[in-house]
């Protein structure tokens, strides 16, 4: 039973940059009595520009770079509202994963780059919340 309550981990992806855009990478997930989960919503956030820190693309922008400046540390809940997410998805505790991908890229370094991270996104869900079993955890 979970209690309705959000957890969130966020995490600098960086790739070979500067060829490849550094992302940010938020996971989202509710746990249940027993401190655990068995799937993770994840969201991949281009980092387009750094300043004084990351800024994002502006959700919704006609153009780009549209920077987004939310701080140092992103909270979660304004990265989500806010700025817009180059990918998103789930991964399960069996290794099921689906993503939807809106992914420019102008180069070939970029283009592979961004693969290079998104097949790092269930090793890290798995590693911050997730179970082998979800029968071990209580559910």
């Amino acid at each position: 039973m979970s209690d309705g309550t959000y957890h969130y981990f966020g995490a600098d992806m960086v790739g070979e940059f500067p060829l490849t855009p550094w992302y940010y990478l938020l996971l989202r997930c509710e746990l249940n009595d027993v401190g655990v989960t068995h799937w993770v919503d994840w969201w991949l956030f281009e980092v387009p520009a750094i300043g004084e820190h990351p800024l994002f693309q502006r959700r919704g922008a006609t153009y780009s770079p549209a920077p987004l400046d939310l701080g140092p540390v992103p909270k979660p809940e304004r990265l989500l509202s806010e700025a817009e997410a180059t990918a998103h998805g789930l991964v399960k505790w069996d290794g099921c994963a689906e993503a939807t991908i809106y992914l420019h890229s102008c180069t070939r370094d970029q283009w592979v780059g961004f693969w290079k991270i998104l097949q790092r996104v269930p090793e890290i869900a798995q590693e911050q919340f997730l179970v082998p079993r979800p029968d071990e955890a209580g559910w």
